[in-house]
């Protein structure tokens, strides 16, 4: 008979393999590079998908600046603005959590395997033409997921809220 303490012991080591296990099935491993590509917001290969949202804040707070002498006002004729940039910028991190964590995976193992073929060279040319197919299958990937994230969190393409529409005219 199983005591408790042997369940818990069996359990245990149930666990540990299933971790180690891990380690085996991991792309960076299971493709012996361990200089697997993670995709940042400010990554070089990505837009700024919240360009816009951030403008159009700074702008109110520019304009605001100019005819409002009370801080606390200015803060809250902007701050609509300022919350959808927020928005915006929570809903991309997100995207990219989702990216690197399996959004796009084939993309980016072929971008790293071609930069890490092309690009260690001394030719900054045959890494550019090698690789721009690549980068550019991985930026539609990426592109197709933010917009997908962009709709579920009610942002337009562009980052910005419907609701700011209707305020700004």
């Amino acid at each position: 008979m199983l005591t408790r303490d042997h369940v818990k012991f069996l359990c245990l080591v149930a666990l540990t393999i299933v971790c180690i296990g891990s380690f085996f099935t991991s792309q960076s491993i299971a493709m012996g590079n361990p200089s697997m590509r993670v995709l940042t917001m400010g990554d070089g290969n990505t837009q700024n998908f919240c360009t816009e949202p951030r403008k159009a804040a700074r702008d109110c707070e520019i304009k605001n600046a100019d005819t409002s002498d009370n801080f606390y006002e200015r803060k809250e004729n902007c701050k609509m603005y300022r919350e959808t940039a927020q928005k915006c910028d929570k809903t991309v991190q997100n995207a990219f959590s989702d990216i690197n964590m399996g959004g796009c995976p084939k993309q980016i193992k072929l971008l790293t395997l071609c930069e890490d073929e092309w690009c260690h060279q001394q030719d900054p040319t045959s890494c550019r033409q090698e690789c721009a197919k690549v980068k550019k299958n991985l930026s539609l990937c990426v592109q197709k997921i933010i917009m997908h994230y962009f709709k579920r969190n009610k942002l337009k393409e562009n980052g910005t809220s419907g609701k700011l529409d209707k305020i700004h005219n």
